[in-house]
């Protein structure tokens, strides 16, 4: 899979079902397909969020990149705080 760029989304055609192309540049980055639109998406942490981050036309790829290492950041910087607690163990 090579690197997105504006020609590559541009070019992206529904083919009769939605589909998603990754940027093997930026984890988790992607562009999604389907027949209305083109929507940069991102997917992220160990249950795989899937995050929307907008639409091709509205804003640019290399907006949407830019958002996209935005999110990260704050994934990687936040604290633990969404992770549930493990119900304590009783023996």
């Amino acid at each position: 899979m090579s690197l997105l760029t504006e020609v590559t989304v541009r070019s992206l055609k529904y083919d009769g079902k939605q589909r998603t192309v990754f940027d093997p540049s930026l984890a988790g980055f992607g562009v999604r397909v389907n027949q209305t639109s083109k929507t940069f998406i991102l997917v992220s942490g160990k249950n795989r969020q899937r995050t929307t981050i907008g639409r091709y036309g509205i804003i640019t790829l290399a907006q949407a990149r830019t958002k996209a290492k935005e999110i990260l950041a704050e994934v990687v910087a936040a604290p633990r705080i969404y992770r549930r607690p493990r119900p304590a163990k009783e023996f």
